[in-house]
C-alpha cells in the first residue's frame, strides 16, 4: 500500500469512527470563538513499537522528537476546540543524507523532499453539532515513501539520516487558526532511553 493511500485510509477511519484512534466528541458550533484551537502531535515508531506524545504545542511553535535511523513511523496532528474544528491540514518538507555522510547525498548536497498538504473539512451536522476533536495522520516509510529514490541512490550507505518537518493547521468556526510544526529527526548513533540524541 502506498504512503498516500495509507494516510487516506487512516484518515477515513478517523472520520468514520474517531474512537478507533482516540475519543472523538461533538458539541454545539460557536462561530464567534476568538480562542485558537489547542493542538497536539503524536508519533508512533512502527519499528520499535514505541510512542511519544509531546505536550500541548503553543501556536506557531516547533516541537522536536527523535527516531533511530531507518525507523518508519506514524505521525498524527490532533486538535481540540470546544466550539468545533472547521478544518485541519497537514504537510511536510524534509532533507536527508546517506548514512555516514557518504554516497550521493551528503550534508553539502542533501536529498530534499516534500509531502503535499492534506486538508480535512468538518461540516456542521444536524442540530448545529460539530466535531470538537480532529485528527490527521501520516505514515512515513523510508523505502516506499518520499525518500524512496534517495534510499536506492545511497546503496549500501543506509539507513539514511535526516529531518522531516511537519506543519499542521487547525481552524475553528470563528475562523481562528493555530499553526504548529513537528520536526522528526534521526539520531545517527540511536535514540537514548530518555528520547534524546547522544550529545
Amino acid at each position: 500500500m502506498s504512503i498516500q493511500r495509507t494516510a487516506i485510509t487512516l484518515l477515513a477511519i478517523a472520520l468514520a469512527g474517531c474512537g478507533l484512534l482516540a475519543a472523538c466528541s461533538t458539541g454545539p458550533v460557536q462561530t464567534n470563538n476568538p480562542t485558537p484551537p489547542s493542538v497536539y502531535w503524536v508519533l508512533y515508531d512502527q519499528t520499535t513499537a514505541a510512542g511519544s506524545n509531546p505536550n500541548l504545542v503553543p501556536a506557531g511553535s516547533l516541537a522536536t522528537t527523535f527516531i533511530n535511523p531507518g525507523d518508519n513511523y506514524d505521525v498524527t496532528f490532533q486538535s481540540q476546540e470546544t466550539g468545533g474544528i472547521k478544518t485541519i491540514s497537514l504537510s511536510a518538507t524534509g532533507k536527508a543524507i546517506c548514512n555516514g555522510n557518504r554516497g550521493r547525498y551528503t550534508e553539502t548536497h542533501p536529498f530534499t523532499y516534500s509531502i503535499a498538504a492534506t486538508t480535512a473539512t468538518f461540516p456542521i451536522m444536524a442540530g448545529n453539532q460539530v466535531y470538537t476533536q480532529a485528527f490527521l495522520p501520516y505514515y512515513f516509510n523510508w523505502v516506499s515513501g518520499p525518500t524512496a529514490a534517495a534510499v536506492t541512490a545511497c546503496g549500501s550507505n543506509v539507513p539514511m539520516l535526516g529531518t522531516t518537518t511537519y506543519t499542521g493547521k487547525a481552524t475553528n468556526y470563528g475562523n481562528v487558526s493555530t499553526v504548529s510544526s513537528l520536526a522528526v529527526t534521526t539520531c545517527a548513533a540511536g535514540v537514548l532511553s530518555g528520547g534524546n540524541c547522544p550529545p
